[in-house]
């Protein structure tokens, strides 16, 4: 069970706030305490100060800061923040998938999201993921051939692969 005071920050934020305000460290804890608050317009400037700071590592932080973006409905500036992710140490296709379902999803921006997996294959190279990815934005930009020969190589690569197995059906209605 949750110790009391730990849903508003309690404890954790009162500490953070006597620490030293000017350490990205200090300032990535005061956006996470400020965030489990609910105050996500402070968590987001808060991680803004821990990144410009040089918080390490910058992957989390960076990935915190994405999320509040999201959260708060401010999509352009999470994208914004990918673009930096995807040059990081780390990186993962799951970044790639995440950016290019707010391109699509939320943006309405599938051509942002083809450009985007365009980088997943220039960084990860050819796999299944990336292949269905390449699809999933080739059938948003309404490119059908394209969309299906990429979906059908997913999975044949990867029979596992279920998000490019609905996509591939949708390429088919």
């Amino acid at each position: 069970a949750e110790e009391a005071g730990e849903e508003t920050g309690g404890p954790a934020y009162e500490a953070a706030l006597r620490l030293d305000p000017i350490k990205p460290e200090v300032q990535e804890l005061l956006a996470v305490t400020y965030a489990a608050k609910g105050d996500l317009e402070q968590a987001y400037m808060q991680m803004r100060f821990a990144l410009v700071n040089k918080v390490q590592p910058e992957l989390p932080a960076r990935l915190k800061l994405i999320d509040y973006a999201v959260r708060l409905g401010r999509f352009e500036e999470a994208l914004e923040q990918y673009d930096v992710v995807f040059s990081l140490q780390g990186v993962d296709i799951v970044h790639f998938e995440e950016a290019v379902s707010l391109a699509i999803n939320e943006l309405r921006q599938p051509e942002r999201g083809a450009a985007i997996s365009k980088l997943a294959l220039d960084a990860l190279g050819e796999s299944p993921r990336v292949l269905s990815l390449l699809g999933w934005t080739a059938l948003a930009g309404e490119r059908l051939g394209e969309a299906k020969a990429l979906l059908e190589k997913a999975v044949g690569e990867d029979p596992s692969l279920a998000d490019a197995w609905y996509r591939l059906g949708v390429t088919e209605e």
